[in-house]
């Protein structure tokens, strides 16, 4: 897909549509800056990828910017900054005065925002990331489960491939270089007046006066090819031989529009009066004496129409075909040469020169590639490509100074050859979806039952559709090397008509022509596997007849396996809504808050923090109980079932219902915990409401009233402390310094403490288990995808318990950096000169915590658990993409495991 993309032309061959307002994908296009009307890329990753390269090398609008940055504001405070901060970070400091900050840039200052913002940001790369991954493509690259396709073999149809169909094709308008590539339900037929028209023209090319050939430097040794262009036509020569007429055939024109070409050519000849050139379909003049503000005037009515002896003249790509104009006939046009040019086109591009040949004459300019391939392979008589392609009578033209030409017109034919070997897997898949029609209308008809009930005509619709949404193995699941054409097809035909019973045959020495005709239908011979019916007879020879022509013309090509290069035009058809008034249900019904009865007798009785633990697992609720009434009630059982950890009956219930609660799952901030001399004990923890932190606040307030007037001892009572998860980017931990402490790793992940710093979010990537990619190239790298590769690491970090230690203990000395922890480990006998932690409980302090709060629960990763509830009960989605824990559990956008220092 990389290489396809990345050998195409931007705006030669690929492009965003200027016209389609709703559509800013690329697509297809026809010629230079014309675009293929309503085709879109058929393979999805060719699309997104040529969306991709293209704006990279076009830029944003100014409205597209404005959009971006309405979007980026929309988003929460702090994963804007951060994506803001990355923005600026490769911007230098004259770009950065004004707008290094989010705060800083405001969109309703255009002056601001004209000369800076835009300038700064248009081209830059994560910006039109962010711009086409969050506005576009989530809208735009859109498939539909079914489709319904409609090719140039439909419209060629048959009664010797279906006997029920109507013939409705009488003529039409092509080139006898792809007539090898028609459905073979139809045979081209030339008038016989024209029969000697292509002999004649290249007679006409093929003239000595044409042999002048140049070519352009490569750009980055020069300036644009169209400066090139304009100095070449400047040059005495040139004028002298009356070069008037720029034909742009090979597209090399891309620095200027053709207004802004013309006028600039025609400063540089002020013995000319006018420039004449297309602007749309309109065929437009300008004279020396205009300025640019100045409308361009239409040729008809101008006084150029009929003597153009003092004009000049230039064809944009898509006008070298089917233009005419009455030139001088001493006119001498230039040619330009690019990639992949068909002799067709170029036939047509030198007969814009109508008296060619009889005084007009040609000048060929090529591109740095195209000069590169001729002089490699055609210029040269000793070069095995030259004698491939050259007859003997062309080899003894050298002798004559008409090689050049020669060699020209034989590159083109090698540029049309290609292009027919790579349209003939696109020959054979369409005409592969004709078969599959024509044996599902010939069931139909012959159906002895009514044809045309409603089940036999679904039968039939169901037949003529095809997947449009394919899986990935049907993608990318194909051979990825190359194979013949004949091999190729004989695949596809095998793959795709089986299923109709078809007969495919391998066709291997078979050089048969191709020449449909019912006589050779009826002598066809029948294999034994064959059923008698006409039908099947039909598509067997025909299915037959395209293997010999693809045998016969491309026996020895060799092209990928995939069919990559697919154009498609979609037509969607508008039906009509049907209107659904749904009925939301009604508001949830709250419960009356009040004072669990649980949390009463632990407060009266927990005077010793010894019985606080026997307590709580007698009168609260474990952690677990606050998913009972969700959709995580059996993994949240499953993975927080125990610990030290309790809630109360008022914490866990919010509105009356039984099932379906996620959106009523309270948030964690208030804690009751026993005291303790350095603020950090084992618990319990007890997370109480709000109405029921209330009432324990008043009563401890009463307490210490009543410490004043009495010797009372409050020493035994338990604290009451408030939680902030940290769901902010540098977001402090501890806000209050007297009486905050520190919550065990459980309340910050259920809480939605995302934006972690970094001695907090080792903690909590220990008590999850989770050993994630290290990405520094190196061999942390290495070490994880060998202990991945033997089942030691799961897919998404999680480490089991039965590799936990040896994986922690090899890691660790990486992961930090440094071998001195390991080192000081090691002489104090935690871990043995292998790195096998003997006893886990006795594993050091930071690897899994002192306290048995800290220590890994889990026996399965709850990544995917973790994931949805931060997205869908804390509502963290957006900061999770762009936070540490994000990369921690894998959905984060950020690229490296980034320090928090350096976000900021």
């Amino acid at each position: 897909v990389l290489r396809l993309c990345l050998a195409k032309r931007w705006r030669v061959n690929y492009g965003a549509h200027p016209k389609r307002k709703n559509y800013q994908m690329a697509v297809p296009f026809q010629a230079k800056d014309v675009a293929a009307e309503r085709t879109e890329c058929g393979h999805p990753d060719v699309g997104i990828a040529l969306t991709f390269v293209h704006y990279f090398q076009a830029g944003l609008s100014k409205q597209q910017l404005r959009n971006t940055f309405e979007k980026l504001k929309h988003l929460s405070d702090s994963k804007a900054k951060a994506t803001y901060r990355e923005w600026v970070a490769c911007l230098s400091e004259t770009q950065r005065s004004g707008i290094g900050s989010l705060d800083g840039v405001n969109l309703e200052d255009p002056n601001q925002f004209t000369h800076k913002v835009f300038p700064a940001f248009h081209r830059h790369m994560d910006v039109i990331c962010f711009w086409l991954l969050k506005l576009i493509l989530s809208v735009q690259a859109k498939q539909f489960s079914k489709k319904l396709l409609s090719t140039a073999s439909d419209m060629c149809r048959s009664q010797d491939l279906c006997p029920h169909w109507r013939a409705v094709t009488t003529g039409f308008s092509g080139t006898d270089d792809l007539s090898l590539v028609l459905p073979p339900t139809i045979q081209q037929k030339n008038i016989k007046e024209l029969e000697l028209t292509n002999g004649v023209q290249l007679m006409r090319i093929l003239k000595a006066e044409n042999n002048n050939y140049h070519s352009l430097l490569p750009i980055e040794n020069g300036s644009s090819f169209t400066n090139q262009i304009l100095e070449f036509l400047n040059t005495p020569n040139c004028v002298k031989e009356n070069t008037n007429v720029v034909l742009d055939a090979g597209a090399l024109v891309l620095n200027m529009g053709n207004r802004e070409f013309v006028s600039t050519w025609l400063k540089l000849r002020p013995d000319m009066q006018a420039g004449v050139f297309f602007e749309g379909n309109n065929i437009c003049v300008i004279t020396l004496d205009m300025s640019e503000d100045d409308k361009s005037l239409p040729l008809g009515v101008s006084s150029f129409a009929n003597d153009m002896s003092s004009c000049l003249l230039y064809l944009d790509d898509i006008h070298t075909r089917g233009s005419d104009f009455k030139l001088p006939l001493h006119t001498r046009a230039l040619l330009t040469l690019g990639k992949g040019l068909p002799k067709d086109k170029f036939c047509q591009a030198g007969m814009r020169m109508r008296q060619l040949g009889l005084g007009q004459s040609l000048v060929f300019v090529a591109s740095p590639e195209v000069d590169q391939i001729l002089k490699k392979d055609f210029f040269t008589c000793d070069n095995n490509a030259s004698k491939l392609y050259m007859s003997n009578e062309v080899m003894r033209s050298f002798h004559y100074g008409i090689a050049k030409v020669h060699a020209i017109l034989i590159w083109t034919l090698s540029n049309t050859v290609k292009k027919i070997c790579d349209l003939i897997p696109y020959f054979v898949s369409q005409f592969i979806c004709t078969l599959h029609k024509a044996s599902a209308y010939n069931k139909l008809v012959s159906n002895k039952s009514d044809p045309f009930d409603k089940f036999t005509v679904k039968n039939l619709a169901i037949s003529y559709v095809e997947e449009e949404v394919l899986e990935l193995h049907k993608l990318y699941g194909h051979s990825r090397g190359i194979d013949n054409l004949p091999s190729i097809v004989y695949t596809m035909l095998k793959r795709s008509l089986n299923s109709d019973n078809l007969v495919v045959h391998d066709l291997v020495g078979d050089t048969r022509g191709f020449n449909i005709t019912t006589d050779s239908i009826e002598k066809m011979p029948m294999s034994a596997t064959e059923q008698p019916d006409s039908d099947l007879k039909f598509l067997n020879f025909f299915s037959t007849e395209i293997q010999s022509r693809v045998k016969r013309i491309a026996a020895e090509v060799h092209r990928p396996c995939s069919m990559l290069d697919e154009e498609q035009e979609r037509e969607l058809e508008h039906e009509l809504e049907e209107e659904m008034h749904v009925e939301l249900p009604g508001p949830a019904k709250p419960l009356e808050p009040h004072v669990s009865e649980g949390l009463i007798e632990v407060l009266k009785s927990c005077s010793r923090s010894g019985l606080c633990p026997l307590l709580c697992k007698r009168h609260l609720a474990p952690l677990s109980d606050i998913f009972s009434k969700t959709s995580f009630a059996q993994t949240g059982k499953q993975h927080f079932n125990g610990g030290m950890v309790f809630v109360t009956q008022d914490f866990v219930l919010t509105v009356e219902g039984k099932q379906g609660l996620d959106n009523y799952v309270k948030d964690i901030r208030w804690i009751i915990k026993p005291r303790s001399a350095n603020g950090k004990g084992d618990g319990p923890f007890i997370l109480i409401s709000n109405f029921e932190a209330e009432y324990y606040a008043r009563m401890l307030n009463r307490m210490i009233f009543n410490r004043r007037k009495k010797s009372v001892d409050i020493s035994g009572i338990l604290a009451l402390y408030y939680f902030a998860p940290l769901t902010r980017l540098q977001q402090p931990r501890q806000f209050l310094t007297i009486s905050s402490f520190d919550p065990p790793p459980i309340i910050h992940v259920l809480g939605g403490s995302v934006h972690a710093d970094n001695e907090l979010q080792e903690v909590i990537q220990r008590f999850l288990g989770i050993c994630p990619y290290p990405g520094d190239c190196g061999e942390g790298d290495e070490k994880w995808n060998e202990y991945f590769s033997k089942g030691w690491i799961e897919r998404d970090g999680f480490v089991p318990d039965r590799t936990k230690r040896t994986v922690l203990s090899k890691l660790f000395p990486i992961m930090t950096g440094s071998n001195e922890k390991w080192n000081e480990y090691f002489s104090k006998g935690w871990i043995e000169r292998d790195g096998f932690v003997p006893v886990l409980s006795k594993l050091f302090p930071i690897m899994t915590g002192s306290n048995d709060v800290n220590i890994c629960p889990f026996t399965s990763s709850p990544v995917e658990f973790l994931i949805k509830f931060l997205c869908n009960v804390r509502y963290l989605g957006e900061e999770l993409s762009s936070s540490k824990m994000g990369k921690l559990l894998g959905s984060s956008e950020i690229e490296t495991f980034k320090k928090v220092e350096d976000l900021a």
